[in-house]
């Protein structure tokens, strides 16, 4: 599979989505799909733009999709604020982005997991994810927590971004996605 170089963001694309967020005027844009790798056509409600891991999105509602997405402003190939507004009344940023787990990758079969933190770092945890997660016991070294979530990408690099200091207790195939993760990084400095 060829992979394509998307055109960067530029900073006069941001000002135009933003204007069309404090006006709530429709957008037509050519998007470049990662997921499907064909470039689109969509008009989309743009409500929300923000930055993840040095990179710009955009919340938008989707007309093609019905839903809401986020949008990597870096693929958007083309953009058209048209003449035409959307009526903004249902939406809420906070529980969008309380909705999104542990960063923007979604998707996932929703599962209970507990896990231990070290609690020299438990206070970053609670401080970022106290919607998220219910604390259960404590001992000298460690916090013990619980929380629903979604098993994806996403959970499994915030893992990982804890390195020694967090350790997954149930369920044992969850600890086997971190561990087989591990193993991959590791192969590649085998050599």
């Amino acid at each position: 599979m060829e992979i394509k170089k998307i055109r960067k963001f530029d900073w006069q694309t941001i000002r135009k989505l933003i204007n069309a967020i404090k006006n709530n005027f429709i957008v037509k844009i050519k998007y470049d799909s990662f997921n499907s790798n064909k470039i689109t056509t969509r008009k989309i409600h743009p409500y929300h733009v923000y930055s993840y891991e040095g990179e710009f999105y955009l919340v938008a509602f989707c007309e093609n999709r019905k839903k809401f997405r986020d949008f990597f402003i870096g693929r958007i190939q083309n953009l058209e604020i048209l003449d035409q507004k959307f009526k903004d009344d249902s939406f809420d940023i906070k529980k969008y982005f309380n909705d999104k787990y542990w960063n923007i990758i979604k998707g996932g079969k929703i599962t209970k997991v507990k896990f231990k933190v070290t609690k020299q770092k438990a206070k970053w945890v609670k401080e970022k994810f106290s919607n998220k997660i219910k604390k259960y016991k404590e001992d000298k070294l460690w916090e013990f927590y619980k929380c629903e979530t979604a098993i994806n990408q996403g959970f499994i690099k915030w893992i990982i971004s804890y390195g020694k200091n967090i350790i997954i207790l149930y369920p044992k195939k969850v600890r086997e996605k971190v561990k087989k993760y591990c193993n991959e990084i590791l192969e590649n400095y085998a050599q």
